[in-house]
């Protein structure tokens, strides 16, 4: 009996070693779902108003997803689109760049709702045309 308690155990044991995690998902929207309406009573008390700036949202979301560790300055932020309820980010990268789509989430507020980053596409860099070819 021990010795049966004792393969079932190693046979557990090996069969959890050998169980791999599931890939991570994307890391958006951000700041998520279930947290949005604490960002937003933190942005409407004054505490955190920065979550209602499209272009400090975007970099909060770089700061806290794959990207962190990237050097970037305030120059590499392009506000491509900013409307009432949705805008674009482009975020130039030493290697490619990085388009965020946002939205505000809370209508209601108007420009006072914060940004949700909802999508994030990495682009290559546009080929520069070489000065030969003329």
């Amino acid at each position: 009996m021990k010795s049966a308690a004792f393969f079932l155990l190693i046979a557990l044991t090996f069969a959890g070693c050998t169980e791999k995690e599931p890939p991570p998902g994307p890391d958006w929207p951000f700041p998520p779902d279930k947290d949005m309406i604490y960002y937003q009573a933190q942005a409407d008390s004054g505490y955190q108003p920065f979550w209602t700036d499209i272009k400090a949202v975007a970099s909060a979301y770089l700061n806290n997803s794959r990207y962190a560790g990237i050097p970037l300055k305030a120059e590499d932020f392009i506000l491509r689109a900013e409307g009432l309820f949705h805008g674009r980010v482009e975020v130039e990268m030493p290697d490619y760049i990085v388009e965020l789509t946002m939205e505000r989430k809370f209508k209601s507020k108007g420009r006072k709702g914060i940004w949700q980053v909802v999508d994030v596409t990495e682009k290559p860099w546009p080929k520069k045309p070489s000065p030969s070819a003329k």
